[in-house]
């Protein structure tokens, strides 16, 4: 009975649209919201929101971004000058890419970064022959231990170290999860 056109404003078709729009002739129903509601419908659609706010006209992309795809085929870039691989970085790529690296094992490679690189622990082996020198009189026996000692103790600091730090950071590089089932530690420093 809502819906009835004039009933309930003699000057209005329908009496919503006139009451929400100001304007009575747009077929806004009471039968129709309720329906559209129903069935959830969104709110813009179920009361013709379009004859307020038309959203089409605000999302229209042409408008606001003008003709960009006719900017584009007719956009023409020249690259004549640019070199991505110079004559020497493509024999350096055609070099490594022969050189085998494809063929490693990396889990083995990984395994064996895990070891020490050397079989003996130097500084225990260099204190120890200092140790036994202590116990010999004076003499050039006790003095050559004693050099080849301290010549041990360098050779861990200049060689053996910097080269366990080198696996170190070649295993954080390089590991992979998964591949080992604990840490490595290396003279202080930690493979996690």
């Amino acid at each position: 009975i809502l819906d009835t056109p004039y009933l309930l404003n003699e000057n209005w078709k329908y009496y919503l649209s006139g009451m929400v729009f100001n304007n009575p002739d747009i077929n806004l129903t009471f039968e129709q919201v309720y329906s559209d509601c129903k069935e959830n419908k969104g709110i813009y659609t179920t009361l013709k929101l379009e004859n307020s706010y038309n959203i089409s006209e605000h999302l229209n992309f042409q408008e606001h971004a003008g003709n960009i795809g006719n900017d584009f085929k007719n956009l023409n870039v020249s690259i004549d000058n640019i070199v991505l691989l110079d004559e020497v970085g493509r024999r350096n790529l055609m070099d490594f890419s022969s050189s085998g690296v494809d063929t490693i094992d990396y889990n083995v490679y990984l395994a064996e970064m895990g070891k020490a690189p050397t079989k003996v622990n130097l500084l225990s082996f260099a204190n120890d022959l200092e140790a036994k020198a202590d116990h010999l009189p004076q003499g050039s026996l006790k003095q050559s231990l004693k050099s080849n000692a301290q010549t041990i103790r360098t050779i861990h600091r200049g060689q053996v170290i910097p080269l366990e730090q080198s696996m170190v950071t070649t295993y954080n590089l390089w590991g992979f999860p998964g591949t080992r089932t604990k840490p490595i530690s290396l003279a202080g420093f930690h493979l996690d």
